[in-house]
């Protein structure tokens, strides 16, 4: 329940920083020794760390807005939880569902993860696939032929599919187009359920509206409606960053887009054949998507389709233990008829998915022809943060989401086919994946080290991506005119707050508060053995040692924090994806320290990592503590 929200209340007089971000910096820590538990060494128990405020900004906000609204397919969700219809989510969940057969019925109501079924009018095709459980090519056939061709389960699925979503029975004059997969794999292990959350509403708690509201906002099991309820009353009391905020972050990418593509234009890796290829790509293929799809500001047409919902589910029956199941199954159906009718999708991040996403989701991210920053992630720009913290958080994301179309090894990247062959990239292959491969735990317990094979993508991007960011930033700082001397693009500033107005502990400048919210994101109250294991199938390093890998790839730490050979943090022998022609040996280090890897795979590192008992909670001096308990005086005789 608006934890965070209310929380903020406690920081009335203290620093805007501390405000924000709940826990002002472990001091006892110097960055060299450990950047991370420098910036997350108070973070609160409760769960409410800076992290958590960072990412709950925008929907704090909103939940504000929409408390209250009036909807009527949110008045459908009220009387479904009034009648007890949301408390088995997971016996729901496959109700009708979890069978081979009814495996068509699944795709249409958007409950499968991995498998579609795009089909469109004007070329007259359906394409069935799975990401990750198809194999082989495309085969093509009529409709007639489906059975003999691939089975009566692919025929059975095709035959439910068509019941709900061709509700003019035109398909079957369509070729349809299978790769073939295991349907027995998909009917079992795909269903989506995203519901649990719902258990813990209580109906009997007056204002219990605005707990759903704090739920739906982030579901994407309602997000094909809600995304447009939600989106239009917020865009209509101008919650989301927009106008000039849009405007710099938008130059932001173009800063970042010509400042990598410079690396690599002149690096060792690249020929005049790939250099080509690559700035083709990057300027003609790829596309930054910053804040809401921009279908959504088109008003009519959102409207339309709320409408279109609201007439299907206006007789849906609220009675019934498994009603919220069926309703956002319905809604995702009238989703899929609207996309099968106008071969059109108003919210691009779900791709050909026949299940949608939460625009509301905090992230950003690259799916190979798309550079997403999600609402929820950009609005930390309205912050009153300092400009190198703001770069530290945006202008680094937005740098490894680039890089990850530079990347090592993932995907098949034609730009970089040529690159990937080059003995000085392969040598980047193997320092990236030693690298981050090198960040064991380090408690008492046995040494467990990370799968530098699955770490090694994230990493390089993170690397990568901060000395960018950190680049733009420094001749933003020196610019005289305030505008890039080449492109003449404006450098955002996003409304910062000058240093010398920012009340801290600690006396920084731009530079080091970059690294200060570069580690910011990921603060974290577990100890490190437990986000080692939490992480270990996941490609991210682990939050404990995240900004820590990126600060000892980068020269600007060793400098801006005045680093000796012997602490843990100066940098270490340097990684490069793009090094520079004619230039060797910039690698070089003179760490001495026990943290290096060599220690770090031994087990014998000196660096701290883990929490101290007690030690992050909040020391409040006298005067905070008088204004916080007449602060709970006022409340308590409201």
């Amino acid at each position: 329940m608006f934890r965070s929200r209310t929380l903020m209340i406690l920081f009335i007089g203290a620093s805007n920083l501390e405000a924000l971000f709940l826990q002002p910096l472990d001091t006892r820590i110097k960055p060299c020794q450990n950047l991370y538990m420098h910036v997350c060494g108070k973070a609160s128990t409760d769960g409410d760390t800076s992290k958590a405020v960072f990412e709950n900004a925008l929907s704090d906000e909103a939940i504000e807005v929409i408390a209250n609204m009036r909807d009527p397919i949110f008045d459908l969700i009220v009387m479904i939880v009034k009648n007890g219809g949301y408390r088995n989510p997971r016996d729901c969940s496959a109700e009708k569902l979890g069978r081979v057969d009814s495996l068509g019925k699944a795709i249409a109501y958007g409950k499968v993860k991995d498998v579609t079924m795009n089909c469109r009018h004007s070329a007259q095709t359906c394409r069935l696939s799975s990401r990750s459980l198809s194999y082989g090519e495309f085969i093509d056939c009529p409709y007639d032929a489906i059975e003999k061709t691939f089975g009566k389960n692919v025929k059975k699925l095709v035959d439910n599919y068509l019941e709900l979503i061709d509700v003019d029975r035109k398909m079957k004059n369509f070729t349809f187009s299978f790769k073939r997969f295991n349907i027995f794999n998909a009917a079992e292990n795909n269903l989506i359920n995203g519901l649990g959350s719902f258990t813990e509403v209580d109906p009997e708690r007056e204002g219990f509206e605005a707990d759903l509201h704090e739920r739906l906002f982030k579901c994407n099991r309602f997000s094909p409606y809600f995304n447009l309820a939600y989106s239009k009353m917020l865009l209509e009391n101008d919650i989301y960053v927009s106008g000039k905020g849009l405007e710099e972050l938008k130059d932001m990418y173009r800063l970042l887009m010509n400042e990598i593509l410079e690396k690599v234009n002149n690096s060792a890796v690249v020929s005049p054949k790939s250099r080509d290829t690559i700035n083709n790509f990057f300027r003609k293929d790829v596309k930054a998507k910053i804040g809401l799809p921009e279908e959504f500001y088109n008003t009519a047409v959102i409207q339309k389709h709320m409408d279109g919902y609201r007439q299907h589910l206006k007789g849906f029956d609220t009675r019934g233990e498994c009603q919220l199941e069926m309703l956002a199954r319905e809604i995702h159906l009238v989703r899929n008829r609207f996309i099968f009718a106008n071969e059109k999708r108003i919210n691009q991040l779900s791709g050909t998915d026949n299940h949608e996403e939460t625009v509301h989701e905090h992230n950003a991210y690259y799916n190979g022809k798309n550079i997403f920053l999600l609402p929820s992630y950009i609005h930390i720009v309205k912050k009153e943060l300092s400009i190198g913290m703001k770069y530290g958080i945006i202008a680094a994301t937005m740098a490894h989401e680039i890089f990850h179309g530079l990347g090592l090894e993932r995907g098949d990247k034609r730009h970089l086919k040529e690159v990937r062959r080059t003995p000085l990239f392969r040598e980047a292959i193997k320092c990236y994946r030693d690298y981050f491969g090198s960040f064991c735990t380090t408690d008492s317990k046995h040494v467990e080290c990370p799968n530098g094979n699955k770490k090694k993508e994230e990493g390089f991007a993170d690397v990568e991506g901060a000395r960018v960011a950190i680049s733009v930033l420094k001749k933003l700082l020196a610019s005289k005119t305030g505008r890039h001397t080449r492109s003449g693009i404006r450098f955002p500033r996003f409304s910062a707050v000058p240093l010398e107005e920012l009340k801290t502990q600690v006396n920084y400048d731009e530079l080091q508060w970059f690294f200060v919210g570069l580690a910011l994101q990921d603060c974290s109250t577990a100890d490190d053995r437990t986000l080692f294991n939490s992480f270990k199938d996941v490609d991210h390093p682990r939050n404990s040692i995240r900004s820590n890998a990126i600060a000892m790839q980068m020269r600007e730490f060793t400098e801006v924090f005045n680093c000796r050979c012997e602490d843990d943090m100066h940098h270490e022998e340097l990684c490069e994806g793009y090094p520079p022609a004619g230039r060797r040996g910039t690698g070089n280090t003179c760490k001495n320290a026990m943290y290096v890897a060599v220690n770090r795979l031994a087990g014998n590192s000196s660096i701290e990592v883990g929490f101290d008992n007690g030690a992050q909670i909040l020391r409040l001096d006298l005067s905070f503590q008088v204004i916080f308990f007449a602060l709970c005086f006022l409340l308590s005789i409201r």
